[in-house]
């Protein structure tokens, strides 16, 4: 039970980090292209 619950929360913290990071990625995209 502990097992689960501590790998749901992992598993949730990378899906976190994954998207932060893709949003990140696509926002400095725009970034770069405002200033070009």
């Amino acid at each position: 039970m502990i097992n689960g619950l501590l790998l749901d929360f992992l598993q949730n913290r990378l899906t976190e980090a994954i998207l932060k990071s893709f949003e990140d990625s696509i926002t400095s995209k725009d970034s770069i292209a405002d200033i070009a």
